[in-house]
């Protein structure tokens, strides 16, 4: 399970390169919180 949200996290990372800076914080946070409700879920 810990390779898996490694994983996740890398192409996660890979695809905020992507964005703008910008948006790139917000979307960090999002993301940041929805990886943890998975962890809390999971």
């Amino acid at each position: 399970m810990v390779e898996y949200t490694k994983a996740l996290e890398r192409s996660l990372l890979k695809e905020l390169g992507k964005l703008p800076p910008y948006l790139r914080k917000k979307e960090a946070l999002h993301l940041g919180n929805q990886l943890q409700g998975a962890q809390a879920r999971g």
